[in-house]
């Protein structure tokens, strides 16, 4: 049944991540969903709808960062906090170039919340750690 709904909604693919196996970065609420649908045999129409929706969000928001800052990678999403490493160097935007590009869109994109800030030493110092 859900299969029929994504498709007539135009996202197969979407509910896969449903059925595990789950990569790393869709679990959370992915995961309560999943265990509710084998669980009970279904998800209610609300709580299916948020998810879709959040879904739909944040399937635009992720193509609109990698189109406006090629290299950007995916760090994180919690509910509806969603982290993002810009790349720096150079030809890189600066940050108020950053910040620019994103406060002129925000309103498209519905964000209601952002910041952007440079990495702490601290960030650096565990980015490296976990890479040695």
């Amino acid at each position: 049944m859900i299969q029929s709904i994504a498709k007539y909604l135009g996202n197969e693919q979407r509910v896969s991540t449903l059925v595990p196996p789950m990569s790393e970065e869709d679990v959370g609420f992915d995961e309560q969903l999943s265990e509710q649908l084998f669980r009970d045999g279904g998800i209610p129409l609300p709580i299916f709808a948020e998810w879709w929706l959040t879904k739909e969000k944040f399937s635009a928001l992720d193509s609109f960062i990698q189109s406006s800052f090629p290299g950007a990678t995916f760090k994180s999403c919690n509910g509806l906090i969603i982290k993002y490493q810009l790349p720096f160097g150079q030809g890189g935007l600066s940050l108020a170039d950053a910040f620019g590009h994103l406060e002129r869109n925000r309103n498209q994109l519905g964000i209601a919340e952002y910041s952007i800030s440079q990495s702490t030493l601290e960030t650096i110092f565990n980015h490296f750690a976990a890479n040695s």
